[in-house]
């Protein structure tokens, strides 16, 4: 089973994607093609971006408890065991990173550019959304 970590800004825009790479990674994570893991730290991150105005204004209080219910539920909570300090340009995603090297995942998949300019982390390959959807349309129904 292929390990995910899928950043903050991927999880709170998987939310309202009706189509495009967003939904394609959405459907992968619901339908069981990879497994996604999270922490802690993801975790109050997505919830402190969820509780703004733009998103409790657009999504409403009701979808917002539905979806952090779902992801807490479809997910794998994964203690940071490697913490990450220093590598990224801001904290939060040292956590994000430390994450993935926890779970030894193989993507982190992310819109942050200055992640992605890291290329990869370990052995997690950093990707953004729309390269993550090829790979899972092209991988077929493994």
């Amino acid at each position: 089973m292929i390990r995910v970590v899928l950043d903050t800004n991927v999880l709170v825009s998987a939310v309202r994607a009706d189509r495009g790479p967003l939904a394609v990674i959405r459907e992968g994570w619901l339908t069981g093609r990879f497994q996604v893991y999270v922490s802690e730290p993801l975790l109050a991150e997505v919830e402190r971006t969820l509780s703004k105005p733009y998103f409790a204004e657009r999504l409403g209080q009701e979808r917002i408890h539905r979806f952090l219910t779902l992801l807490k539920r479809t997910t794998v909570l994964q203690p940071i065991i490697d913490p990450v300090s220093g590598v990224a340009t801001h904290a939060e995603d040292d956590a994000i990173l430390a994450t993935a090297k926890s779970v030894h995942a193989q993507f982190l998949v992310t819109g942050d550019k200055a992640l992605q300019a890291l290329g990869s982390f370990g052995d997690v390959c950093l990707i953004n959304p729309a390269g993550f959807s090829d790979f899972l349309e092209s991988s077929g129904d493994d």
